[in-house]
This record gives C-alpha cells, structure tokens and sequence, in this order.
C-alpha cells in the first residue's frame, strides 16, 4: 500500500512484498517504522486524533508532489517522513490540554494572528517544539527532528535542513489553504514562496488545485 502511494507514483501497481520492499529500499523501511511505530503509539495513548492524522497524511502527500515538482529527488523519503510526522507536538498538546488548541487557532483566525507564535506565549511552549523534544527522546534522526520543530518556522531551521523544513512548510501550508483566503497567502514566509516560484497568490492557487486534485485521485485509488 505505501508503495502504491503518492510517494512513489508508479506506472503501475506493486502487488506482492518483495517487490516492494525493493522498491522501497533500507532507508525507505526505517522511515516508514518511523511512521508506523509513531502512529501506533499516538493511537494507543491518546484520544480523537484521527483528523490530525489525516492532515498529516495529506501533508505528506502534498510534500511529496513538492519534491518532485520541484526536482529534490535526493530528500524525498525525508519530507514525507518528515511531514507525516511534524504534528505530532500537536497530538500530545490537543490532550494534555483538551480545547486550548482549538480555542487558540480561532482566536488567531479571527484576529489575523500567528497561532505558533500565541502558543509559545500562551503555553510557554510551541507544539513544534514539544514534537521536537519527543522526537529527541525517541532517537530520531535530525532530518525528522528539525522538520518537526521548524514546520512553521522554516527559515530558523540550519542551514542543512532548511530544504527539508521549506518543502514541509510549504506542504503544511498547502494542505491546510483555502483558495479564497487571501490573507492566509499573505501571512506566508515571503521567502520561502520566492524559493519556489509562488511569489504571486495565482501561482500558489494553480499549484494547490493541482495538489488536490493529485491526492483527491490518490485518495480514490487506494481505496477503490
């Protein structure tokens, strides 16, 4: 099923083990425990997760479409491992705090404020960066760990993962667009939309139409 997935995109599908696990490769089979053994966890400890799950799922997925857009076969793997996990912060904050995230984000929607920046004052801490602890603890590699910590924050990320961060960036914020909202494209990292040829709002609405359209088919046929 992974391999028939929007990662790889085949001409055609993959029906038996061995080839996929060929296919996929060492580095493919330690990310893809990464995600599983994650979700698994995440499952057990905590409650009413499914939408963020699916958004994680959908950002993945659109980062992926990103890296091969824009040709950045080399961090593939790495920002969509790196985008289905980047919420995970946000899972275990929705349940040590039930109600607060949602509270806050509507706040911020309403007054046209950054809600990454309101949870750090808010909590003392981002769910970026409670992710990135947890991923820390958990031995995760440093691609994963400054994706999930710099998601929203692409260009604090260092130098080596900026890259990464950018496409997990741009993938979150896709996932989450709505064609009519001019303010939220405004409210972007102007940088990071430059870097990839978005710097006009009809640019960045032609690129998510073609996101969604790409998932909404990948969608169908997984489950078809």
């Amino acid at each position: 099923k992974i391999v028939n997935s929007a990662q790889y995109s085949l001409p055609q599908k993959v029906s038996n083990i061995n080839s996929a696990i060929s296919l996929i490769g060492l580095k493919g089979i330690k990310n893809l425990l990464y995600s599983l053994g994650t979700q698994n966890v995440l499952n057990k400890k905590y409650k009413n997760i499914e939408q963020l799950l699916a958004h994680a799922s959908k950002t993945a997925s659109f980062a992926s479409y990103i890296a091969k857009e824009y040709k950045k076969y080399k961090i593939l793997d790495d920002v969509y491992i790196g985008s289905m996990l980047h919420d995970i912060g946000k899972i275990i904050l929705k349940n040590a705090h039930p109600g607060i995230l949602e509270k806050i984000q509507e706040h911020c929607s309403n007054k046209e404020i950054d809600s990454h920046f309101i949870e750090s004052i808010t909590l003392g801490i981002s769910h970026a960066k409670i992710g990135a602890e947890v991923s820390k603890k958990w031995n995760f590699p440093d691609m994963i760990v400054n994706q999930i910590e710099f998601h929203h924050t692409p260009l604090l990320a260092p130098v080596e993962y900026l890259e990464m961060a950018s496409v997990t960036y741009l993938a979150n914020e896709l996932a989450d667009y709505s064609a009519d909202d001019k303010k939220q494209y405004a409210s972007m990292e102007k940088a990071i939309l430059e870097m990839y040829n978005l710097d006009t709002i009809e640019k960045f609405n032609a690129l998510h139409e073609r996101l969604n359209q790409l998932y909404h088919k990948q969608t169908e046929d997984s489950s078809g």
